[in-house]
Formats: structure tokens, sequence, C-alpha cells
């Protein structure tokens, strides 16, 4: 699945490291922070540890990973907001499955 970062600014810096636009699966989300009274409305930043997984493996047997950054994430806007675990540990496990921004038809 490809995403369309034209609306995402500063997308171009993320997309330079990586090499493309990451997936976020599996990435680690470090903290949330919502701000309801902001001149633009309410928002919301993500910062997020995500890292590109290789196609080589190590002696133990686990994909090789590169690139680990943390990558901060703006929304403007925040008209909805869901946040689902599929574990109880999501307060110890913050993984993410994926993330998916959508507008307003």
């Amino acid at each position: 699945m490809t995403t369309n970062t034209k609306a995402i600014e500063n997308a171009e810096l993320v997309e330079s490291f990586f090499g493309c636009w990451p997936s976020f699966h599996d990435a680690e989300i470090h903290s949330i922070a919502i701000t309801r009274d902001c001149d633009s409305g309410p928002q919301m930043d993500v910062a997020i540890h995500h890292w590109k997984m290789t196609s080589e493996v190590n002696s133990k047997d686990y994909y090789v990973t590169k690139h680990h950054t943390l990558t901060t994430l703006r929304f403007f806007n925040i008209g909805e907001l869901q946040l689902a675990a599929s574990k109880p540990r999501l307060c110890h496990e913050h993984g993410l499955h994926g993330l998916l921004n959508t507008k307003p038809n």
C-alpha cells in the first residue's frame, strides 16, 4: 500500500532517511500529546520509534533492522480519534499495527 504524503509536512525528510514512506508496522509509540486550545483547532503529537526492516537475518534468526529513529507526527484539526489495543498490555507494549490518517468527505 502506498501512502499519499503530499499533505504531510516534511514528509520528504522521512522519505529521504528511509528511502520511502515507512509503514509504521510494529513501530513503538513513545508519547501522545493532545492539545485542544490551538489556533488551528485540536491537534495531536505522536512520537514514534520506527526503523527499516532488512532481509538480513542475524545469528539469533531475527531480522536485522536499521535506521532507528524517533519521529514526531503532528495531526491538525482532530475531529475523531480512535485508539485500540489488540493486547491488554498497551501500557507496556506501545506497538503499532499501522497508522491511518483520513479526512472527512
